[in-house]
């Protein structure tokens, strides 16, 4: 018969009681051999490094009974790859019971596989919780992190994320939490907001963050360079300081990508002084709440041809007002730049409001600015009503992809090659999530001339000859060509590769 303990398949379990022998702040070296402390007190911080490989049917550390009076480190990395690490219900780390007078910060690196799997869970009592590693758990039903039955009894309730969470069922999932703060104010300890910070990644194949189970309201506060893979459920707020990418899910069971507690808003924007643009990467995302965009933010939407013309791309069953000076950007990806005069419904809402200056009224007279991030995506008009935010759409022909480059100080040589690159449709055979397929529909001016001048073959009198015999050559080149400046998007300078025969014109 297998035990309870083995039976849960945790790989750090973390059971923590009043103890009452003393044991000296220390640094664990953590070994297939595992660890364990059982009825002791750690009088400063513990830390735990190295790796657990989960080859062991064992425990890889185990503290029973045992306090921690500062903060828990962990550094080590635990690979939920053997008997005792995989399987249902397993475990990477479990704190349960007990008492850590610090916070915990991970900076290690957790993974664990299957059925109901979790990589932390959390269920004792502590400051705060910090993850600068990398917490994963795949299998169905599995999440990155569990906090449910945590006390909290540092100055704030905050969970940190600069790294990576990731659950296959749920990235991120919110129990029970009790607050204990000294000096706290009632109304706080018991109906007080719990907040998550994030600027790294919360990924999910099905919620980033489910709160649908919290006693008290969850506020999601989303930095620059947040990463949100998942549908966000049942949370109180959320509120955008900076650069944040969104993809929802399958909405099916949920209802909504984001759905937000009654009363609940998304805020993309005011809260710094730092314009925000949330992006919204799927064709089509939906929020169950009110959306508010400040006058120095926008919101970013991709056109496909995933994109249904008589869907909202972005539905909002409450309120969606716009300070002066918001923008709604539109992006392109796949074979959008062959639109022709397509009407594209972008927003729909229960209410559209255009707001005065001080945002505290409804402007008759508002204004709110719907603009092209590509360079060949124009918007030829757009309305918004009270309901509905609707733009007419259409790729730019030959004659303006040439004057684009023109305009930003391309050769008729440059003009010629990113004309016969976008007209003949080398680029529309590229997979959607192509890098360079993404960097040219998404280029402003400057970046597109930038390209084409990568792009463009060296001029002379053979070239010409060249171009008129080997059309052939043509997919190959492409291949060449496009995967030697994919490295473009992060800042690396573009290689030489091929022979760009079809695109090529010169007078020599």
């Amino acid at each position: 018969m297998v035990n309870a303990v083995m039976f849960r398949k945790t790989l750090l379990a973390m059971a923590m009681a009043a103890t009452a022998v003393p044991a000296c702040a220390e640094t664990v070296e953590l070994t297939n051999a595992g660890f364990k402390s059982e009825r002791q007190t750690h009088t400063g911080n513990l830390e735990i490094n190295g790796a657990y490989s989960g080859s062991a049917v064992k425990d890889a550390i185990q503290l029973s009974g045992s306090t921690i009076e500062k903060g828990l480190i962990l550094n080590a990395n635990i690979s939920g790859s053997g008997n005792f690490a995989s399987g249902e219900a397993a475990k990477g780390i479990s704190l349960e019971g007990g008492k850590i007078n610090g916070s915990v910060i991970n900076r290690g690196l957790v993974d664990v596989t299957g059925q109901g799997a979790t990589a932390l869970d959390v269920a004792t009592s502590l400051k705060a919780f910090e993850n600068h590693g990398s917490l994963s758990a795949s299998g169905t039903g599995s999440q990155g992190l569990r906090i449910d039955g945590v006390t909290l009894i540092g100055n704030s309730a905050d969970l940190i994320n600069t790294g990576t969470i990731r659950g296959e069922g749920a990235a991120i999932v919110m129990g029970t939490t009790r607050f204990a703060m000294i000096g706290a104010q009632p109304w706080y300890i018991e109906r007080g907001d719990f907040n998550i910070y994030n600027d790294g990644s919360i990924i999910s194949a099905d919620r980033a963050i489910d709160a649908s189970k919290s006693n008290r309201p969850v506020e999601l506060i989303l930095r620059k360079g947040s990463v949100v893979v998942g549908n966000l459920i049942d949370l109180s707020n959320i509120e955008l300081e900076g650069d944040t990418s969104f993809t929802g899910t399958d909405s099916r069971t949920d209802g909504y990508n984001i759905r937000l507690k009654s009363g609940g808003s998304v805020y993309v924007g005011g809260s710094s002084d730092s314009p925000t643009t949330m992006t919204f990467e799927s064709a089509h995302s939906s929020i169950n709440g009110d959306l508010y965009v400040d006058g120095n933010s926008a919101l970013g939407l991709n056109l496909s041809k995933a994109t249904d013309t008589k869907t909202a791309v972005l539905k909002v069953t409450g309120i969606t007002q716009f300070e002066p000076g918001a923008q709604v950007k539109l992006a392109a990806k796949g074979d959008d730049f062959s639109a022709n005069g397509t009407a594209y419904k972008l927003i729909e809402a229960g209410k559209i409001e255009l707001l005065t200056k001080d945002g505290n009224a409804v402007d008759p007279a508002g204004k709110l600015d719907v603009v092209s991030t590509s360079a060949l995506l124009k918007i030829d008009s757009y309305t918004v009503d009270g309901k509905n935010v609707v733009a007419v759409v259409t790729a730019k022909g030959r004659e303006e992809v040439a004057q684009v480059v023109a305009d930003n100080g391309g050769s008729v040589n440059e003009q010629t090659t990113l004309v016969n690159l976008t007209g003949d449709s080398i680029i529309s055979k590229l997979n959607d999530s192509d890098a360079f397929k993404q960097l040219l529909l998404n280029a402003d001016g400057g970046q597109l001339a930038k390209l084409a001048s990568q792009l463009s073959p060296e001029v002379n009198g053979g070239a010409r000859s060249a171009a008129t015999t080997s059309q052939g050559l043509i997919s190959n080149v492409t291949g060449s060509r496009t995967s030697s400046i994919r490295g473009a998007s992060s800042g690396e300078g573009f290689k030489d590769a091929g022979v760009w025969v079809q695109s090529l014109y010169s007078d020599a």
